[in-house]
C-alpha cells in the first residue's frame, strides 16, 4: 500500500512538473495546479496510512 502511495505521489510530482514546463506563461494557473495536486496527494497518502494504521 505505502509503495503504491509513493508511486502516486511521484506520477502526480511528474505530471505536475510537466503541466508547469508546458505553461511558463501562464505561470500562476500551473502553480495553483500544483497546489491542487499536491493537497490531493497529501489526502491520498494519509489515507493509505490511516487505512494501514487500523
Amino acid at each position: 500500500m505505502a509503495k503504491n502511495a509513493v508511486q502516486i505521489t511521484q506520477e502526480l510530482g511528474n505530471y505536475g512538473k510537466a503541466i508547469g514546463d508546458h505553461s511558463m506563461g501562464g505561470g500562476m494557473k500551473a502553480l495553483k495546479l500544483a497546489i491542487v495536486v499536491a493537497a490531493v496527494a497529501g489526502v491520498a497518502i494519509g489515507y493509505v496510512i490511516g487505512s494501514q494504521a487500523k
